[in-house]
């Protein structure tokens, strides 16, 4: 937020409380409504908790949805996919909010915001759950 007074611009940041951190990056995402339109685009952030759209269509406000994000090429493995919600849109974008989602498409999300580069976690979980498809 910005204040202009007498040629001083006094910049006041507003205090986030997000359950997860944000990372800025770009993915391609396909949303599905549930008539079956899929909507595309690119995120501008992403966390463990949703994702932040660029997309040249608007969805519904408080539309179900199921999110694909593509990473690593087409091989389906590396997708993440889940259900959401769009809890926002504004003039940046469709906020979607993330909601049920696998045990290997969580692990997956989780490596992928990793940005301390820990060491992945244990690809053992993404075998035993990799069979599961939203």
């Amino acid at each position: 937020v910005q204040w202009r007074h007498e040629e001083r611009v006094m910049e006041v940041k507003l205090a986030e409380h997000r359950k997860y951190p944000r990372k800025r990056m770009s993915m391609w995402v396909e949303v599905r409504l549930n008539c079956g339109v899929i909507v595309d685009g690119v995120t501008l952030d992403l966390s463990e908790g949703g994702l932040l759209l660029e997309t040249e269509r608007t969805l519904p406000l408080d539309c179900t949805v199921k999110v694909r994000l593509l990473h690593d090429g087409d091989s389906r493995e590396h997708h993440i996919e889940c259900q959401g919600t769009v809890c926002r849109i504004d003039s940046r974008g469709v906020a979607i909010e993330f909601g049920e989602m696998s045990a290997a498409s969580r692990v997956r999300l989780r490596n992928l915001l990793r940005m301390d580069g820990e060491a992945p976690e244990e690809p053992e979980l993404v075998a035993v759950f990799a069979g599961e498809y939203y």
